[in-house]
């Protein structure tokens, strides 16, 4: 099928790219290129449940990838590294490797911390930045940490709002905003109900909007019903309904 193409044509690229690059080992447009092209290939086999082969696969753009940076130190790739870490993160975390999770997430971080405020390449690096907490909240809840977690949420969710503000066209962000809202409610309402409802309700009402903009969208109404039925469940336990 179509995975199976996909599958033939990173091959393909993956072999040429590395042809290139030993034959230009200078030239480091190619090598990101092919780090690209592992990375990409890391997640056709990772959401395809081949965990040793995206590790494989994503290992290997790591390899180049901090090779170019440490040779460049460019904003770029470092980025794409801190990219590559965040997609081994939710291999570790999909194999209940938490530990190692934590550890690739952390490793991002501290490489975006690193950069200037570069605004040309800005809301990428905090969208980044912002996915990156919102993986290590979840991480951190699996791993029975729940102040860490709520702090890593609120992180991203903080990231997420100035992104929000500044481009509220761009609708990734809305989402990726509404999903954190729920990633904490969900968190909150262990603890503090209260305060968990305010989040699931902001959560339901951006997922809403979503939903009714972009009906053809069906993540947008999925989400919006797991947020619904995360709310009738706080509200429940609360006696409201």
């Amino acid at each position: 099928g179509e995975n199976a193409a996909a599958e033939e044509a990173y091959a393909q690229a993956i072999e040429i790219l590395g042809e290139l690059a030993q034959d230009q080992p200078l030239d480091d447009e190619v090598s990101r290129q092919l780090a690209t092209a592992h990375n990409f290939a890391g997640e056709l086999r990772r959401v395809t449940g081949r965990t040793d082969e995206a590790r494989s696969a994503y290992e290997q753009a790591e390899r180049i990838q901090q090779t170019l940076v440490r040779q460049t130190g460019s904003a770029e790739h470092v980025s794409e590294l801190a990219r590559t870490l965040y997609n081994l993160s939710l291999l570790e975390k999909n194999s209940d490797q938490l530990e190692a999770a934590l550890q690739r997430l952390q490793d991002a971080d501290a490489l975006l911390d690193k950069l200037p405020n570069d605004l040309q390449l800005r809301n990428k690096h905090h969208q980044h930045l912002a996915r990156i907490k919102l993986n290590e909240g979840s991480v951190l809840r699996l791993m029975k940490q729940p102040e860490e977690a709520a702090m890593s949420y609120e992180e991203a969710i903080s990231e997420f709002e100035s992104l929000v503000d500044s481009t509220p066209e761009v609708t990734e962000y809305r989402f990726e905003l509404a999903m954190a809202l729920n990633n904490y409610g969900n968190l909150l309402s262990q603890s503090d109900r209260v305060s968990a409802i305010v989040k699931l309700q902001q959560s339901r009402e951006m997922l809403g909007r979503l939903a009714g903009d972009y009906p053809l969208i069906p993540i947008y109404r999925q989400e919006l019903a797991n947020a619904c039925n995360g709310l009738a469940g706080v509200l429940a336990g609360q006696g409201s309904l």
